[in-house]
């Protein structure tokens, strides 16, 4: 019995009302409203029901107001004008409520059962074999990874995914670089993905755009590739996974675990396209250009549907025979919500560190349980919608509209760099407030430095603060410091909204930071660790939480699970990421006023002191949720 209790109790008051006058509505509206005074829950419904009770908003609000009754967790009702009815909670009635479930319930507070166990599988990361992961990167990963855990969190069946795409002029780069223009295959000190993107890439590409007999050869490479023929081929496989294996171990650091690895060289070799492809063909969900500028392409029809706004058609097979983008990911996306027969086989790729073995697609592999899922998310940038899109309706014409809404394209903005990075970091100059990164003009910031400066900052202040620790434990605590710090940044933004990261901004350990956040915790520990005692259930009276500071805390905690709810069903993160920096907030204040231990009645220090443990706990499956390492000192 939690905030989402009192909830449905003040919904169930007004479907009473409602059903004395013979009302029916789609959905009674509840919000919070902007000010205290004006209770803990909201409705505007008397609005609406003006015209068919021919009567003003505020004369309906005093009459609900009037006829819902006080009960259970709801305390009071009463109107506000122009017509709204207000309803406060029982302080004492919903502390003893969600202290007690918080404490009993413990790991399994505030979990959700939206999923009803329906197979979810996530994509996520989904970066070229030729490069390190750089903070754009940053924010798919964990973003997709904390996706993941809320609707595990939720009651789903999850599974990860994470798509390679190892053909194209990406790789391609690299192979020649190694194959043909004796580029050294190492670097002494530096990570193999990190020099592959740093510099082999950049120089590559350099030499590319100078030179056009280097253009063709690059491009016979991909050919090569794409049609997984010869040395360079097998090559091209061994280049690739050697840098996937540090790839994830930067994605492995940021918190991230993968169940399956889809490589796009294996879909094309298993004619995943060939099957969708056929299938689009047999329902006229694409057809072949006989002129105009499409000529000899086969194309997804497109400018017939003035709902979408699309100028020209989609084409998925060049007149070449080549497939593009689009097309390889519509075929990936069929398999994902099993609508063609898998020809893809799995084996085992690579150990992770605490979630088991990463599968891998392979000729030589086995049949798994992977794809086939009833909701398929692809994490993919904004920069990608019109194509993602595409496939959406191209779905929607080869299976109905039930289908296309199983796929879910789940977007965001891209990461950019302050014109103060760019220049005190990278050493560019610019007029701009903000440059968006480039693998190709070296315009970036890895993640792994990135973690290591976060790092060693963290280590300085620890040091400080604790300077009878070993060196093993202040790199510990660094390392959670500058984890949360980054996972934070990326989740506390708004996804439609462009992150414009700022090197010293990210490392300030004040208000709204994963800094903050920790610090909470370890405060919430200091007290617990000195009563020296396990708050119990049975010794908490609601009754004695009277002062605002401890009102507001209690609230917070009891909005854990409704939070938990809402951001499953729509799917949205960054909610989670603001509720833990206010439930933070709460504590804080709660810390600063309101004394716990040494007090002069045991039953408030008790009371008090399963408080400060619920919202321990809170902020321990919240934290576990958003992927955020706790620390218990720092």
């Amino acid at each position: 019995m939690t905030f989402f209790t009192f909830a449905e109790q003040v919904r169930e008051g007004i479907l009473q009302w409602l059903e004395t006058h013979n009302i029916a509505v789609d959905e009674i509206h509840l919000e919070e409203p902007p000010r205290e005074r004006f209770g803990d829950l909201s409705t505007p419904l008397a609005f609406a029901l003006t015209d068919t009770l021919g009567r003003s908003p505020l004369d309906v609000a005093k009459e609900v107001a009037r006829a819902v009754r006080p009960g259970g967790l709801v305390a009071k009702v009463g109107y506000a004008e122009p017509g709204y009815v207000n309803f406060w909670a029982d302080p004492a009635a919903l502390a003893d409520a969600t202290i007690g479930e918080a404490l009993s319930e413990g790991p399994e507070f505030g979990r959700a059962s939206i999923g009803e166990g329906r197979r979810v599988q996530v994509e996520h990361t989904s970066v070229n074999p030729n490069k390190a992961l750089h903070i754009g990167h940053a924010r798919n990963v964990i973003l997709g990874d904390t996706l993941a855990r809320l609707l595990g969190f939720a009651g789903y069946d999850v599974e990860i995914a994470n798509y390679v795409d190892d053909t194209g002029v990406q790789v391609a780069d690299i192979v020649m670089a190694f194959r043909y223009l004796a580029f050294d295959h190492e670097k002494p000190g530096v990570k193999f993905d990190q020099y592959c993107g740093n510099e082999v890439y950049v120089r590559v590409h350099e030499q590319v755009q100078r030179s056009q007999t280097l253009r063709k050869l690059r491009d016979q490479v991909a050919r090569l590739i794409d049609r997984h023929e010869g040395d360079v081929a097998i090559f091209a496989r061994e280049i690739a996974s050697r840098i996937l294996k540090e790839q994830l171990q930067t994605c492995w650091r940021l918190g991230a675990s993968y169940d399956a690895l889809v490589w796009e060289s294996d879909v094309l070799r298993e004619r995943l396209w060939e099957l969708a492809f056929e299938e689009m063909k047999r329902k006229g969900t694409v057809e072949y250009m006989e002129d105009g500028p499409h000529a000899g392409c086969w194309v997804a029809r497109l400018t017939h549907l003035p709902e979408f706004a699309f100028e020209t058609d989609k084409v998925l097979v060049k007149s070449d025979g080549s497939t593009t983008y689009v097309a390889k990911d519509m075929a990936f996306a069929m398999w994902k919500l099993g609508l063609l027969k898998s020809p893809l086989k799995f084996r085992e790729f690579v150990d992770q560190p605490t979630d088991g073995v990463v599968w891998s697609t392979s000729r030589e592999g086995v049949e798994k349980p992977f794809g086939s899922t009833d909701l398929a998310v692809s994490v993919i940038d904004v920069r990608q919608s019109r194509n993602q899109e595409v496939i959406r309706i191209v779905l929607s014409g080869l299976y109905g509209e039930d289908t296309a809404h199983r796929y879910l394209h789940y977007g965001y903005e891209v990461v950019s760099l302050s014109r103060s990075t760019m220049e005190k970091h990278l050493g560019v100059t610019t007029d701009r407030r903000y440059e968006h990164m480039s693998g190709r003009k070296g315009l970036y910031i890895n993640v792994d430095p990135f973690l290591d400066l976060i790092r060693d900052v963290a280590i300085k202040e620890s040091r400080a603060r604790n300077p009878q620790e070993s060196q093993e434990w202040l790199e510990e605590i660094g390392e959670r410091v500058a984890l949360a710090s980054l996972r934070y940044a990326m989740l506390a933004s708004d996804r439609n909204k462009i992150v414009v990261f700022d090197v010293d901004r990210a490392l300030d350990v004040t208000e709204e930071s994963g800094s903050y956040v920790l610090y909470g915790y370890v405060r919430a520990r200091s007290i617990l660790e000195k009563a020296g005692e396990k708050p119990s259930v049975e010794g908490v009276d609601g009754r004695l939480l009277t002062t605002v500071q401890e009102w507001r805390l209690l609230k917070a905690i009891s909005k854990f699970p409704t939070m938990i709810e809402r951001a499953a069903r729509d799917m949205e993160v960054t909610g989670l990421a603001r509720y833990m920096h206010s439930l933070t907030t709460y504590f804080n204040k709660f810390y600063e006023t309101c004394q716990v231990l040494d007090v002069a009645d045991p039953n408030l220090t008790g009371t008090r002191l399963a408080l400060v443990k619920a919202y321990a706990q809170t902020t321990e499956n919240l934290a576990k949720i958003l992927g955020l390492p706790l620390v218990q000192r720092m």
